[in-house]
């Protein structure tokens, strides 16, 4: 038997179907479900590496570190919700595309592939693009 489901927004589930996201990845460190949840403020169990120091991240593929963190989000979450959304917002202000670091460093990203065809420098592997955080 198969069950075909809608997509829906997170905030239609959040709050009167969901208290908390559970999430695992295995070599996805990066998903939009990360920043919806801490753009929303809501609670976000990951395992992921980028993410560290947003949510409550439990490591590698460990289910007692995940439970661990599950728990620290029932204790802690509402009690440092106001410190909790800053640290998401800042995560996603860092991976603005407009913002003028990433801007510049895609921008010399960029020159940098136009030097290399000319043998004037080393070029950019694709890596080198993604926003630091």
């Amino acid at each position: 038997m198969a069950s075909f489901e809608d997509r829906f927004p997170i905030f239609d589930i959040m709050g009167s179907q969901a208290d908390v996201i559970v999430s695992h990845q295995w070599e996805n460190a990066q998903n939009y479900l990360y920043y919806e949840a801490l753009y929303g403020g809501f609670p976000l169990i990951h395992n992921s590496t980028l993410i560290e120091g947003c949510g409550y991240r439990y490591e590698d593929f460990d289910p007692e570190d995940g439970g661990a963190a599950l728990l620290q989000a029932f204790v802690q979450h509402d009690l440092d919700l106001e410190t909790y959304i800053a640290n998401g917002r800042r995560l996603i202000a860092k991976l603005d595309p407009t913002s003028d670091a990433n801007v510049r460093a895609y921008s010399e990203a960029i020159a940098g592939l136009f030097d290399d065809r000319r043998g004037a420098g080393a070029g950019v592997l694709s890596h080198q693009l993604a926003p630091a955080l």
